[in-house]
């Protein structure tokens, strides 16, 4: 059990600083998207997309690391453990769902680019 233990605290400090780029990533597109503002749907559909890529991730990854800090310094760190299992399971179920909305996105794009053309003329 202490080998399961101190492999999860060997990847706090990782997930701490993993988490903390992406929440920085996310206030550097934020920054942007209002400093390069063309209209409200267009500043929307970055926002929601920005969400998906680095917010979410990054608060759900930061979760993560904090369970695993409170099971280091609990004396019964098996429910930690566990709810630091759940929140892994839920990063890596965010950016799943991230990546296969991203390929379908490409799919569409590609299609569209291809078959444009002979929509035209």
């Amino acid at each position: 059990m202490q080998q399961i233990i101190e492999a999860f605290i060997a990847t706090k400090k990782w997930s701490k600083i993993l988490a903390t780029l992406l929440l920085v990533s996310f206030a550097l597109t934020l920054v942007n998207i209002f400093y390069d503002f063309q209209s409200v749907f267009q500043a929307l559909l970055q926002i929601a997309v920005n969400c998906c890529f680095y917010l979410i991730p990054g608060l759900v990854l930061w979760n993560y690391a904090n369970h695993i800090q409170q099971a280091e310094n609990n004396t019964h760190p098996i429910s930690e453990l566990e709810d630091a299992c759940g929140q892994q399971a839920k990063y890596f179920k965010v950016l799943g769902i991230a990546v296969l909305v991203m390929i379908v996105f490409i799919i569409i794009v590609f299609s569209a680019a291809i078959f444009f053309p002979f929509m035209i003329g």
